[in-house]
């Protein structure tokens, strides 16, 4: 089995010059608009061995070709028998035969990234690539506004980005046809899971393409959970992986295939072994354990790589594992890796497994250390225990979702990980991080003549960066005090935060463009603590100042303490706490108001009377229409133009 990692499914300029056609640099500068930012194309996952899965990949590729068949495929089985395997396989087949429309990954660690919108963001942009009907179609979508750079709901995506162009699409030869494969489903909104709104809003659009010409092919992966169950079934043609009594007697023989492969390399570096090792005999018993689950035999096979073969080999055979066992399997390999271990080390072990599993985005192992005040050696002694379950590579990441549920469900003392526990131990690293690092003009700007994003400012910036681990800590504190229950040194620390860190806090949420999330953050943190009235009214009146300054502060960070906080008003609780700190900013002598007033801010823009205003439904964005004969779309936390002026009426 060889690891492979696929990179982006098409360049732009190769996938038209197969056409004869060329990009214009507008369209260049339009697919790169659609593109999300910050999307690593890489997989995830291992390919199918060679000369295994064959029969499965066998009756998918019958189905591509079998256009009175539905146009979604649903492969779905228990966790570990193999599905991502076999869709990463699908997808190199797919790019081969010129046949791959776009792929997609969910992943669990990745929840923030990995959205329905950046899905069909991605299959948007792949289709643009490599169709030039559809590339016109969905520019032009793009170009009237309709969808934009922040538009999160899928379903409008989907329409006008996929939808619409492929309906469109009617030149493209048979040969040719796009078949779009998104693996990994029910890790579509993180923990959450069912009750995530992303994973609702993702089967909805996904129905949707039952509705699409039946040419047009969709592989969706998934386990076998009720809600999906519901949306898929009674619209896909479906293929189950089937593991314990079930299983197949071909994907026995394939595991069987794959292990023979795994021992065959590892006999290579143990000359005393034989090239039969660890013999028929042996074989046989072990093949009664996997019961189709290849994450099964990919487990142990790493496990007994990683030590003595002959000694690690027994340690599963004397399980007396129950037939695919994964909870057994998992148990011994943490029983063996962290033997006698201190209470220092199992402490180690639950703030950096916790981490792993509820962190917001995947952290790498110094990010690990500073966030958790954890020595470096710990954190690579933990990880080292690890090894068989954990991704190579400097950012930690499970290399299944097997071993997190069992994890969270099924680890026996010392090895469980209550989530509730972990995101409350999280919550107060964040703000501990954040009370600690947080400063005055954290990045050294030289000067306030210029935005952010303009020279000098922008170059100090790129040189000077906000450490990863505090910029986590700015971003996602808010994502963790949500999943807890009041704590009594929580509040210790928000009360420390409020008091003396607030505005070196929106600082850097202004350099590192996350200005936007702010009043969402506040909003959680005064749920949170609805009986504290003073964290209440701070928080409140915080909302109030990002409501008028928003704006001001996402483009120039000093202009947080040059602008924006010399005009506060003077029973604002924000100007009260903190100008008194600044004495070298502006003063105010005369005309300064006394409480906020009732406009919120003024967005400017228009040249003319406006004379319709409309909210969006998620009271995300404002609509504007006047006389100056445009339309523009606003942001409702920072009054910035997010799409417009757009013309044409």
């Amino acid at each position: 089995m060889q690891e492979v990692h696929i990179h982006s499914s098409q360049q732009t300029s190769e996938t038209l010059f197969d056409y004869g056609l060329s990009v214009s640099a507008k369209d260049e500068e339009r697919l790169d608009e659609i593109k999300p930012v910050g999307l690593e194309r890489g997989s995830p996952h291992f390919e199918c061995m060679g000369g295994t899965r064959e029969d499965i990949l066998r009756h998918i590729n019958e189905w591509i070709d079998n256009t009175d068949l539905p146009n979604i495929l649903w492969l779905h089985g228990f966790p570990g028998v193999g599905k991502s395997t076999i869709a990463s396989s699908l997808i190199e087949t797919l790019r081969e035969s010129h046949r791959l429309g776009s792929y997609f990954y969910f992943e669990r660690a990745k929840a923030t990234l990995t959205t329905p919108a950046t899905l069909w963001r991605t299959v948007a942009y792949d289709l643009a690539c490599l169709y030039p009907s559809a590339r016109n179609m969905i520019i032009s979508e793009w170009d009237e506004g309709v969808v934009g750079a922040n538009t999160v709901d899928a379903n409008k995506l989907f329409h006008h980005l996929v939808e619409k162009p492929l309906k469109s699409c009617m030149d493209i030869p048979s040969g040719r046809l796009p078949v779009v494969v998104v693996d990994a489903l029910d890790e579509c909104g993180g923990l959450d899971g069912v009750h995530s709104e992303h994973r609702q809003s993702l089967l909805r659009t996904i129905k949707c393409w039952s509705s699409l010409p039946s040419k047009f092919k969709l592989v969706v992966t998934s386990r076998g959970e009720d809600d999906i169950v519901q949306a898929l079934f009674p619209l896909s043609h479906s293929i189950e992986l089937f593991s314990g009594a079930n299983a197949t007697n071909q994907s026995i023989k394939d595991i069987e295939k794959f292990l023979k492969a795994q021992f065959f390399d590892i006999v290579k570096g143990y000359p005393q072994l034989s090239t039969e090792w660890p013999g028929s005999e042996v074989m046989q018993k072990l093949l009664k354990q996997p019961a189709g689950l290849f994450i099964w035999a990919k487990t142990v096979a790493e496990f007994v790589k990683l030590g003595n073969p002959v000694g690690r080999l027994k340690i599963i055979q004397n399980g007396v594992m129950p037939s695919s066992n994964m909870t057994t399997l998992y148990t011994q390999i943490l029983n063996a890796s962290f033997k006698n271990a201190t209470t220092d080390e199992i402490k180690a072990f639950h703030d950096i497994v916790g981490t792993i599993v509820v962190a917001k985005i995947p952290l790498c192992h110094q990010d690990f250390a500073n966030l958790l005040s954890l020595e470096p050696v710990m954190v690579q002694f933990i990880c080292k225990g690890l090894q068989t379950v954990l991704d190579s590579g400097d950012v930690l990441h499970f290399t299944h979702q097997s071993f997190v549920d069992y994890l969270v469900h099924f680890a026996p003392p010392p090895f469980q990980i209550d989530v509730k526990k972990q995101n409350q131990i999280l919550t107060i690293a964040c703000f501990q991080v954040m009370n600690t690092a947080l400063q005055f003009n954290i990045c050294q700007l030289p000067t306030s003549y210029v935005c952010n994003d303009k020279f000098p400012n922008s170059q100090v910036i790129t040189e000077n960066t906000v450490p990863d681990h505090l910029s986590y800590a700015c971003c996602f504190w808010a994502n963790h005090l949500k999943a807890t229950t009041f704590h009594i040194e929580i509040l210790t620390q928000v009360k420390k935060f409020l008091n003396t860190q607030f505005l070196y806090w929106l600082e850097v949420l202004s350099i590192i463009k996350q200005v936007n999330t702010a009043t969402h953050m506040l909003s959680f943190l005064m749920k949170w603590c609805d009986v504290n009235d003073k964290i209440i009214a701070f928080a409140n009146d915080g909302i109030k100042f990002l409501r008028a300054f928003g704006n001001t502060i996402s483009q120039s960070a000093p202009h947080l303490y040059l602008s924006a906080l010399p005009f506060a008003p003077e029973n604002s609780k924000v100007s009260k706490q903190f100008l008194p700190q600044f004495s070298q900013t502006l003063s105010i002598l005369m005309g300064k108001v006394a409480d906020w007033p009732a406009i919120q801010y003024v967005a400017e823009g228009h040249t003319d009377s406006v004379d319709s205003v409309a909210f969006s439904p998620d009271g995300k964005h404002i609509v504007s229409g006047s006389w100056d004969k445009t339309i523009r779309v606003w942001n409702t936390e920072t009054g910035d133009i997010v799409s417009g002026p757009f013309e044409g009426h």
